[in-house]
């Protein structure tokens, strides 16, 4: 919250004029203070290779006032061949009463150039159809269903990528600031959400593909409200799943909801995660000045915030891409057009909803992952307002779309 705090305080701010030529508005912010003695250091990054980097002496911008400033970005662009990052740091130049040299007072990021998440190719093959269950083969992936629609078995290399497919989930473990909410969330039963399973479907796939598509309904027992969920999988001979989404609420559904997203489990080696998006701490909807646009790397330990109550924590706004290996750097990868809400954690939603002090936490076998389409905001009505209108979750009708692949010899250094 602190680091929060002071993003949102910072004394310089910094706006693009014009990113392709490297002009910006410097404005300051201080009441009494100018900005000379504070220094501009600048860096260009894809993925988290350094392209270009500098430093200058900010002008002698008066309080209250703006200047434009001037980058020299040309290099750094004409190398640039993918989603590209400048990262601008101010810092006090020399060494003052309240800070060393090199702290930093204010920060800033903007893209440069943007691509399309990709992840490396695997060998092509036919994709074969098993009659035990709903199962099928292509190279060294393997998939399969059971009875209920249930994505039970991903294997890659014989190595297994999920312990139980996702599911709708709407629910998550209060946090301090949902002490409002909570006792309408459990009144409308989201916290017992089951999941019947109607239809499914299948068709092949130009290419050698299956199309898979699954329809189920999500509610609670006894209420009359719910949704009704479609899961559509294509599976590719390359090991790629594209999961397509969409949900239609029925009755008189709550008034507001945590999240909108999947929720699945996954081995417990599978514990380095790299990500694109805001990081290296945790953002919220409307908690996220703080967060860097980048490539991060954290275990799955490391994810968690260890608030004295457990509750819902660690959530990584604004992801575009990310990777679940174990330490040899075999795994999966989730993408999607659309920025997505990720966290992970060694212990359920349940757990951490029961648990009233970090002690009784007890790790399970398992990790739990949560890729969310829409998160409400945090709030802070734990000891003031509570979560603004702009940043509430209302039940609606909803589609998403992620692209799962698989993935050998991942590092982080090198995205």
């Amino acid at each position: 919250s602190l680091v929060e705090y002071k993003k949102v305080l910072e004394p310089v701010v910094c706006e693009a004029l014009d990113l392709k030529r490297g002009t910006f508005s410097i404005i300051n912010r201080y009441d009494f203070a100018s900005l000379a003695g504070l220094s501009c250091q600048w860096t260009v990054k894809q993925g988290t290779r350094t392209l270009d980097s500098g430093s200058v002496l900010l002008p002698d911008i008066q309080p209250g006032a703006a200047k434009d400033m001037n980058l020299p970005l040309d290099e750094a662009l004409a190398k640039a061949q993918g989603e590209t990052v400048l990262y601008i740091s101010f810092r006090v130049s020399d060494e003052v009463l309240w800070a060393e040299a090199g702290h930093e007072v204010a920060a800033a990021q903007f893209v440069l150039e943007t691509s399309a998440a990709s992840q490396p190719a695997t060998i092509v093959n036919v994709l074969e159809k098993s009659s035990t269950h709903l199962s099928w083969q292509a190279g060294d992936h393997r998939w399969a269903f059971n009875g209920q629609g249930q994505w039970q078995t991903w294997q890659f290399q014989n190595l297994p990528l999920i312990t139980q497919g996702p599911k709708l989930n709407l629910w998550l473990a209060p946090t301090d600031n949902d002490i409002r909410e909570q006792p309408k969330w459990k009144r409308a039963g989201l916290h017992m959400l089951q999941e019947r399973f109607d239809t499914a479907e299948q068709r092949s796939l130009p290419g050698g593909g299956i199309e898979l598509t699954i329809h189920t309904r999500v509610a609670p027992p006894v209420w009359a409200w719910g949704v009704k969920v479609q899961y559509q999988y294509e599976i590719h001979p390359d090991g790629r799943v594209l999961l397509t989404v969409a949900g239609q609420p029925e009755g008189e559904v709550p008034g507001n909801i945590p999240r909108i997203g999947l929720e699945w489990t996954i081995p417990a080696t599978l514990d380095q995660i790299i990500w694109r998006g805001l990081g290296p701490g945790e953002t919220y909807p409307d908690s996220r000045e703080a967060g860097i646009y980048g490539v991060h790397h954290a275990t799955v330990d490391r994810l968690l915030t260890p608030y004295v109550t457990p509750q819902e924590n660690g959530n990584r706004s604004g992801t575009v891409w990310a990777a679940f290996t174990d330490i040899l750097g075999t795994g999966f990868t989730v993408a999607s057009s659309q920025a997505f809400h990720l966290s992970a954690h060694h212990y359920s939603v349940a757990k951490l909803d029961a648990a009233k002090h970090r002690s009784e936490l007890i790790k399970d076998p398992f990790i739990t992952l949560h890729i969310d389409h829409l998160r409400r905001g945090l709030g802070s009505a734990s000891c003031g307002p509570g979560t603004l209108p702009a940043y509430e979750l209302h039940l609606e009708p909803f589609c998403f779309s992620l692209e799962l692949a698989p993935i050998q010899d991942a590092h982080w250094s090198t995205f």
